[in-house]
């Protein structure tokens, strides 16, 4: 379409396909760590870290590799993988097939309503995160076990000190 102009009905399936190419071609043109993440990675090392997001496989590899992150997770589990999205809890009980992890030694930190429900069917705990795009009161909405402000404080739920 045009800037005025709803695009035509021959051109709607092309959109998808065209959409994810311009942003593969820009995920990382402002896409920084949220401050203090890299940290808490590090201090939660010697847990079993793992990645579970709704964002298809390419663009998931791509980002966590362009920031430097790749290789500190365990598994990653992308929202074309498995069975469901969350916050189908089949998203995060896919992230733990095989580990013998119980869902409730297992914590979920996110930052959207579909991560909090996601935790929830699944039986984990959940810790929002108010510094994504999600407004503070919707992730408040959604119940959390715990609603943080910023890294270090997540840091302190979990244990560790950065």
């Amino acid at each position: 379409g045009r800037p005025g102009r709803p695009p035509s009905r021959a051109a709607l399936p092309a959109g998808p396909q065209r959409f994810g190419e311009y942003y593969h071609a820009h995920l990382l043109d402002r896409t920084r760590p949220y401050p203090g993440v890299p940290a808490l990675l590090d201090a939660l090392a010697p847990r079993c870290l793992m990645v579970a997001t709704n964002k298809p496989r390419r663009f998931t590899e791509d980002l966590l590799a362009g920031l430097g992150l790749a290789g500190r997770f365990f598994r990653v589990v992308a929202g074309d993988d498995g069975p469901a999205r969350k916050p189908d809890p089949a998203h995060l009980q896919a992230c733990l097939a095989g580990t013998g992890i119980a869902p409730d030694r297992t914590v979920m930190v996110g930052d959207s309503p579909n991560d909090v429900l996601a935790a929830r069917g699944a039986g984990m705990p959940s810790v929002a995160v108010t510094w994504g795009l999600t407004p503070r009161e919707a992730l408040v909405a959604a119940g959390p076990t715990a609603l943080v402000d910023d890294a270090a404080t997540v840091a302190g739920l979990l244990g560790v000190r950065l």
